[in-house]
């Protein structure tokens, strides 16, 4: 083992309780924001099913103009394209709610031995690390639906 690694494992065991409180205290936080961009983007859903319904009693009464269609369209297109985003904010919060909870169990229930606790911390640190990517990326394609969609207004 390198001097650099054992380093790095010492550094981890001596500061597991404070690592772990502050994944803890991350996840919770990005549990917060991504059941609040889930529940803003379901109300667009059903906003849109709303008019989507709307739309097609329009068309039913035999109202066919290209705009009433083209509405449809982009009704259909932009739902769906919902959907697919809050699907994604789903796995995000089942991600960070289990990470959440693995940390406080770890935390306070101490429920790991020494041998296991790095091991949980490393878990943690590196299974936190990527679902801030993640979550970066699903904010990123968040914003920029929303600068495009500002775009064409």
């Amino acid at each position: 083992m390198s001097s650099n690694f054992k380093y790095i494992i010492d550094i981890l065991i001596e500061n597991s309780s404070t690592i772990i409180s502050d994944v803890w205290g991350f996840n919770i936080t990005f549990l917060g924001i991504s059941l609040t961009i889930f529940t803003v983007i379901y109300s667009f859903i059903v906003n849109k099913l709303d008019e989507l319904n709307l739309n097609a009693e329009e068309i039913k009464k035999g109202n066919n103009s290209p705009i009433v269609e083209i509405k449809q369209n982009l009704l259909e297109n932009n739902i769906l394209s919902l959907r697919r985003m809050n699907r994604h904010f789903i796995v995000i919060i089942l991600i960070t709610f289990v990470l959440s909870i693995v940390s406080f169990l770890s935390k306070y229930l101490y429920l790991f031995s020494d041998y296991y606790e790095q091991r949980v911390v490393v878990f943690l640190l590196i299974s936190t690390f990527f679902s801030s990517l993640y979550i970066f990326y699903m904010l990123m394609k968040l914003i920029f639906r929303y600068s495009k969609l500002m775009k064409n207004l």
